[in-house]
């Protein structure tokens, strides 16, 4: 069962909290009450029964033989088994077992079995609780944990904190492990709002966990209630306990769920603030996303020349895109030379079809339609568009010369495409060039390929048009070209 990295930060922190480590421990952390030489004896037989196994264990563990002292502490438990020293002793050892073993899952449920053993017997031991919510949640991380053994395992925690109520480490894990079922359940609110009742629960006995009120942003988010939702991660941001990288992680968070509810101006003004506060280029790139979502192109720019500065330092692939998304919002607010110059730093950094092809756009719209071409040449394997635009700037502008080229190109474009629309518009294209050569052959040519790829009546008059007066050229058809024109009149709207 795959967890997330929220849920694996709660799992630790169910181990950590206020209670330390379990291999860590000192002897002194279960109390006296468990590590007495005679605790749960009966009497002096008993003790006798077990001391030659507890001395052989003792001296196994000196050797950091674990193992054999694990099979010394389970035959002392088979002569005496509420000898709570040595059934402590073996929650140790498997537990530390668990750590690396190959069948983690089972030395842990063996570690939670005499724990919970010792727990039935000395159920005010906090310290032997503690220890409990520890290997609970040191399984509950074990990766492709089965869903019947989380299920075993929340069952477990269940009822202990259904008999202590107050502990935090047992809330947090119920919590983690409620959420955690939702993602795979087939009635995820169900399990979400368990999940939010631990939280709660949690919330209340420590009001200022900041962990805990990221956990209670994301569940109210998840059950659609917006506004509880803000007002935890609020919560946070306002709480004199909260370290600066919270509060940051709060205002991030707080954004991505303004963005999830469409709610963009909020979007823009927390990931703008954001941007001043973290330094964090993703915080500044989404700042811009959503300035141009909002159509606040001016304070996109702005924010996108930030993001270029020398202070974040981007790779160059990175930069040479931020630089043509630059190029991109100038160019849409008419500032063309600063378009210009943003575009030829981008291609310098990394070659780029889209970018040559933006530079080529707002260099026609500047009446440079030679540098244009030049720009839209540099592309390598040009698709047909590409082509397409070479063809119409040179038909548009060029001479003798350069519209011969565009008929070349734009018979190269009929080849490659199989669009009825496309191939019409080429056609008609060409037939227009051929009228300025007074080649009326081609030019017929032209005119009824496009009329066989065209379905539209206005357009089909229009090339119907064209093509009588393809046919008035020298060496064209003046009588059909007459009757071409008669049959327009009689089709004519005002007739």
């Amino acid at each position: 069962m795959q967890r997330s990295r929220l849920a694996s930060l709660f799992l630790l922190l169910c181990m950590w909290y206020g209670q330390g480590s379990l291999l860590h421990a000192s002897p002194a952390d279960p109390a006296q009450e468990l590590l007495g030489e005679r605790t749960g004896l009966q009497n002096e037989r008993e003790y006798y029964k077990v001391y030659p196994f507890m001395e052989k264990a003792q001296q196994y563990i000196a050797a950091h033989d674990n193992d054999a002292a694990v099979k010394e502490l389970e035959k002392a438990l088979r002569f005496v088994p509420d000898y709570a020293k040595a059934r402590w002793q073996l929650v140790v050892l498997l537990a530390d077992r668990a750590k690396h073993a190959q069948d983690a899952e089972s030395a842990y449920t063996e570690a939670i079995g005499h724990a919970l053993r010792l727990q039935a017997q000395y159920p005010g031991n906090q310290a032997l609780l503690d220890t409990l919510v520890t290997l609970l949640s040191e399984k509950a991380m074990l990766k492709n944990l089965s869903a019947a053994a989380a299920d075993a395992l929340a069952d477990t925690a269940t009822k202990l904190y259904e008999a202590h109520p107050r502990q935090e480490g047992l809330a947090r894990l119920l919590m983690v492990l409620s959420a955690e079922k939702a993602k795979h359940s087939p009635s995820p609110r169900a399990d979400t709002a368990k999940a939010l009742t631990y939280a709660e629960s949690l919330h209340r006995l420590k009001p200022n966990d900041i962990e805990t009120l990221f956990y209670l942003a994301e569940l109210y988010d998840l059950l659609g209630e917006r506004e509880k939702a803000v007002s935890a991660l609020h919560n946070i941001q306002q709480s004199a306990s909260a370290a600066e990288t919270h509060r940051i992680r709060s205002v991030r968070t707080e954004a991505e769920l303004e963005r999830r509810y469409g709610n963009m101006a909020r979007v823009e003004l927390l990931y703008t603030e954001l941007a001043d506060r973290s330094r964090d280029p993703a915080d500044l790139k989404a700042a811009v996303h959503a300035a141009v979502v909002n159509t606040h192109l001016p304070q996109a720019l702005r924010m996108t020349e930030t993001l270029l500065s020398p202070s974040f330092a981007l790779p160059p692939p990175e930069r040479a895109h931020w630089l043509a998304a630059a190029g991109n919002l100038a160019a849409s607010l008419q500032q063309p030379q600063k378009a210009l110059a943003l575009y030829r730093e981008a291609l310098q950094l990394e070659e780029s079809p889209l970018t040559r092809s933006a530079l080529a756009t707002v260099q026609e719209s500047m009446g440079q339609w030679r540098e244009a071409l030049d720009s839209l040449a540099g592309i390598a394997d040009a698709d047909a568009l590409v082509l397409h635009r070479r063809a119409t700037l040179l038909a548009a502008h060029g001479g003798k010369r350069e519209k011969a080229e565009a008929i070349r190109l734009y018979q190269q474009v009929l080849a490659q495409t199989d669009s009825p629309s496309l191939r019409a518009e080429l056609y008609t294209a060409l037939g227009w060039l051929h009228m300025e050569r007074a080649d009326a052959a081609a030019a017929v040519r032209a005119f009824e390929a496009a009329l066989q790829n065209v379905k539209d009546a206005r357009h089909t008059q229009a090339l119907q048009q064209a093509l009588a007066q393809a046919h008035l050229l020298p060496g064209g058809n003046p009588a059909l070209a007459e009757q071409l024109f008669e049959k327009l009149s009689r089709t004519a709207p005002n007739k």
